[in-house]
């Protein structure tokens, strides 16, 4: 659990998970998952998830599942 420039984050499953940001870039990696927020958008694993702001929420999964505010994306 976490907050990066105004999103909470929270990974469940593991306890493996490192976060990064530089440069305006936000990783999140766990796992095989890669979650990465840049610039008001957010992507799994190379995948587009749609626009994420400050106040949102993310949770993600072991298995892959992204949500933001409890919305599965």
């Amino acid at each position: 659990k976490g907050t990066v420039s105004g999103i909470k984050y929270e990974v469940r499953g593991t306890s493996n998970t490192s976060v990064q940001s530089v440069n305006g870039l936000t990783k999140i990696v766990s796992g095989r998952n890669v979650v990465n927020i840049r610039s008001g958008k957010i992507s799994l694993n190379g995948k587009d998830r749609g626009k994420i702001k400050s106040g949102d929420s993310v949770l993600l999964d072991t298995s892959g599942i992204l949500y933001v505010n409890g919305k599965k994306r």
